[in-house]
């Protein structure tokens, strides 16, 4: 019967009509006591007529509302009232995803994002037993937020036979749970049913698995996958015809097309079983995990994307159900294997200054750092699992570093030195930190070595941190290792990028050290072999442990290993022989675009290119580092305002980075042409030599040593520049430096307000990054802590009003500000729009002169999912390349 507005049914009073369907009318009404919408969906007289029918509906709905999934419209319950039975769900606001078809292809990146969304719905489903049997767009609603909700579970209703010569090819939806398989029954509709249920014959949860695969093929095609004039051509066509491959757009990544075969496969004993397995295929799970099973020193086969029978499942027992591919007949044991563990779409190996991967000794669990939703996260992930688990603190584990029995995963955060069990649980603090420390590692006798800027140890048990050594004047330790029995300490010296430091070797009892070799990140291990990383590249030597001496000439083993911007190197061995590593490629170029306050983007018309910085004049012109490859240098450029073509300022087959602009209109920035990093000016249109401004040698008189983040006061005098964790002040006049903010955390990022009065600069005092302003030059005269929860990178505003920074999610945020006296009182930050992706950049956005846009540095990823690779059985690989003398 139809309802009219106004009428009530028990609580709920009738809005208006949603619609009308083969399962009854739906209308919108107010929940009167929760003060909710809600859809009711009035129940056709069949089952109101019918006790035994009603019953079991009623038995399936009870079932059903206990489904709580994010993808699954909510059943709220069943109401009657002067006998209208009304079925009470969740109101979904938004279009089908049928009207969003709506007979045209979706992009694939949208069409996959979506099909993962319906999978985890249907997965839900399945878990509790309960099978939808009449999936379609209809019935999948897209929301306003971009939210997916699967609709209609637990809509049974047996089609009447007499309309399957009518021309109606969307036939009503149904379900019927697991216990009703009754024979001889057609249930669904025509266009997305099984050929088992297009024949009435009993069916499981692969008919969700067919309607699935349906329902992606309409997705990238725009079009059915079975269609005919009406039902009954329809069904000839499910169970004689194949979909039409050709209409899948080019871009369609190959594994997809395979999912789509496996999910559309006529035969039920061939299909994929489970939609769970579907999902993970979606992101290419089994990829990896088939490229395991193949030895490295034989070409990949040929994929044949089939559903893996006894022998392959057993070979991949600790992986479940698993795609396969045509394996070799035998598998040399001793052989190498390599292959790469993907991380979902929502998880990014973001660039920054930390170490971010560990193996344990066994080699069969990962450490990383990754972020998830834009926010930074610590994870652990066994190579034979498919899903990584968060551990450790909300703030980001850096550096993370195992037990020796692999038990334990100790990190840096806030301030301290942590450790969290592998299997998760509540972190445990072993020390608390008055320095920064960039590495650590975890003897057998239970001590840690710590480097920074001094290398300690420390009980792992807890305890306070001892003093070996102090690094260098303006330089720091990083990645130690303990050798030879504890008697010696394996570690790098460098500055501000340990790519470009020394390798050495301490002796714990004396405290007396020595230069073994350049390089960083060196690793001695169980096969005699010290390797180290040079360039990006990863080198051996043999190592004689019983005196500290290296044997014979270093070799390189593998390229492509991932060197930060910072200089953080991202590879680890286990001692049991796996190898993992980021690769290093893993964004090739960036471009340049506007943004406005509100986050909307002008992408300007430049060539992609490795853009590393960007600093504004006040006429708008841009001075660019833009990077030559990931390892062999950099140039600076100059963008004019109202042009689309940079003009290269440098040539030196040097690392020319990080410009900035004078009030004369040069260009100030770090070179290391003359075989150290020191300050240069150069003329921003090329002529003229570059002038160096303050060398090395000058700098380490003042304690400090690699000048980079140079920034120019507003009438010349000075540059403030970051000298290892420091900030330094130099004076152009006469060329002297001296530390402006020294402490034992890092500092950086300085630069100097429009009227020369402040300096506002980025500290991890608290534990996090956050943004602190000092008047200038006179810093000791107050301190104020700008923005909360997290900030980097200040800007000032030419308004001289505002400081604009980096905030938590890589949101810009703007904080106003006035002066009062002396003091400096800024208001809370505002949330402008969200910078663009920049990974591998540093000084990645700068403010226009009217202060309405910001230029800004926007990766360029592709299609690209953040990777870690993976090479097991490596030491007979290393030996053999390497042989011990």
């Amino acid at each position: 019967m139809a309802l009219t507005v106004g009428q009530r049914i028990g609580v709920y009073e009738v809005i208006g009509s949603l619609g009308a369907g083969g399962m009854g009318e739906v209308y919108r009404a107010r929940d009167t006591r929760l003060g909710r919408d809600v859809a009711l969906k009035i129940l056709p007289e069949v089952f109101a007529s019918d006790p035994e029918r009603l019953a079991r509906f009623e038995r399936e709905a009870q079932v059903l509302a206990s489904l709580n999934h994010p993808h699954i419209a909510a059943i709220y319950g069943l109401e009657e009232s002067d006998k209208v039975r009304a079925l009470v769900m969740e109101l979904v606001d938004g279009q089908t995803l049928a009207e969003r078809i709506d007979g045209q292809p979706l992009p694939v990146d949208e069409a996959l994002a979506i099909s993962r969304q319906i999978a985890d719905a249907l997965e839900a489903a399945h878990e509790q037993g309960i099978i939808h049997r009449d999936l379609k767009p209809a019935n999948i609603k897209l929301t306003t937020g971009g939210a997916v909700k699967v609709l209609d579970f637990g809509l049974a209703k047996l089609n009447n036979p007499n309309v399957l010569n009518g021309s109606n090819a969307t036939m009503s939806p149904t379900l019927i749970s697991p216990a009703v398989t009754t024979v001889g029954l057609l249930l669904g509709t025509a266009a997305y049913m099984a050929p088992e249920q297009a024949r009435g014959r009993a069916t499981d949860r692969r008919v969700d698995v067919w309607a699935f695969g349906c329902v992606l093929f309409e997705m990238l095609s725009g079009r059915q996958a079975f269609a005919g004039s009406d039902v009954t051509e329809v069904l000839a066509t499910v169970l004689k015809s194949d979909p039409e491959w050709s209409a899948l757009p080019s871009s369609t990544p190959p594994r997809i097309r395979a999912v789509l075969e496996r999910c559309l496969q006529k035969d039920p004993k061939l299909r994929i079983r489970d939609i769970g397995d579907v999902r993970l295929a979606l992101d290419g799970a089994f990829e990896t995990v088939a490229a395991a099973v193949v030895p490295a020193s034989m070409p990949a086969p040929r994929k044949s994307w089939r559903w893996p029978a006894g022998a392959a499942l057993a070979a991949l027992a600790a992986a479940a159900l698993t795609w396969s591919i045509a394996r070799p007949a035998a598998v040399d044991s001793a052989a190498a294997t390599r292959f790469s563990l993907v991380l979902p779409e929502s998880d990014q190996l973001p660039f920054a200054a930390g170490t971010m991967v560990g193996v344990s000794p066994d080699g069969q669990t990962l450490a990383y750092r990754a972020t998830r939703g834009g926010t930074m996260r610590l994870f652990v992930r066994r190579i034979d699992q498919f899903e990584a688990q968060m551990v450790g603190d909300p703030t980001p584990g850096e550096a993370p570093f195992f037990s020796p029995d692999g038990e334990w995963i100790a990190y840096f955060a806030n301030n301290a030195l942590r450790r969290v069990s592998v299997r998760g649980g509540p972190a445990e603090t072993i020390a608390q930190l008055t320095e920064n420390f960039r590495g650590g590692d975890w003897s057998a006798d239970g001590t840690i070595a710590l480097a920074g800027l001094t290398l300690n140890v420390v009980p792992a048990a807890g305890g306070t941190p001892a003093k070996l050594a102090t690094a260098p004047d303006g330089q720091r330790f990083w990645y130690p290792q303990f050798i030879a029995g504890g008697r010696a300490i394996l570690y790098t010296t460098s500055a501000a990028r340990p790519d470009a430091g020394e390798v050495g070797v301490l002796d714990v009892a004396t405290k007396t050290s020595r230069k073994l070799l350049r390089g960083a990140a060196a690793r001695l291990l169980p096969t005699g072999h010290l390797v180290f990383i040079r360039t990006g590249t990863l080198w051996a030597v043999n190592f004689d442990e019983s005196n500290l001496q290296l044997q014979g000439t270093p070799v390189p083993i593998v390229e492509g290993i991932r060197v930060e911007a910072g200089g953080a190197i991202q590879y680890s061995v286990g001692r049991g022989g796996t190898l993992i590593y980021i690769p290093g490629a893993n964004v090739s170029s960036s471009q340049l675009v506007w943004i406005d306050r509100a986050g909307r983007e002008e992408r300007l018309d430049l060539p992609p290119r490795t853009f590393f910085s960007v600093r504004l004049d006040s006429g708008s012109r841009a001075a660019l580092d833009i990077r030559n490859s990931d390892t062999d240098g950099a140039d600076i450029w100059v963008l004019p305002a109202g042009r689309q073509t940079p003009t290269r300022v440098t040539f030196e087959a040097a690392d020319d980075s990080l410009p900035a602009w004078m009030p004369d209109g040069r260009l100030v920035f770090t070179s290391s042409r003359d075989g150290d990093a020191a300050l240069f000016t150069q003329a921003a249109d090329g002529t003229g030599n570059a002038v160096k401004v303050v060398s090395e040698s000058a700098a380490a008189s003042a304690g400090a040593s690699t000048l980079d983040q140079a920034e120019v006061s507003p009438d010349g005098k000075f540059i403030v520049a970051r000298s290892s964790e420091d900030i330094v002040i130099v004076s152009v006049g006469d060329k002297t430096v001296r530390k402006l903010i020294e402490s034992p955390f890092r500092e950086r990022n300085p630069v100097v307000s429009r009227d020369g009065r402040w300096i506002a600069y980025q500290s991890d005092e608290s534990g996090s990054a956050e943004v602190y302003v000092r008047p200038f030059p006179d810093v000791g005269k107050g301190k104020w802590q700008v923005s909360e929860k997290g900030g980097s990178r200040p800007v000032w505003a030419h308004n001289r009003r505002e400081l604009f920074y980096v905030g938590p999610e890589s949101t810009l945020m703007s904080a106003a500000f006035q002066v009062s006296g002396d003091a400096f009182v800024s208001a809370p930050a505002a949330r402008l729009g969200r910078l663009p992706p920049t990974p591998g950049a540093h000084r990645a956005f700068d403010v226009a002169a009217d202060d309405q846009r910001f230029l800004t540095i926007k990766g360029e990823t592709g299609n690209e999912r953040a990777e870690i690779r993976v090479v097991q059985n490596w030491f007979e690989e290393l030996k053999k390349k390497v042989p011990i003398d």
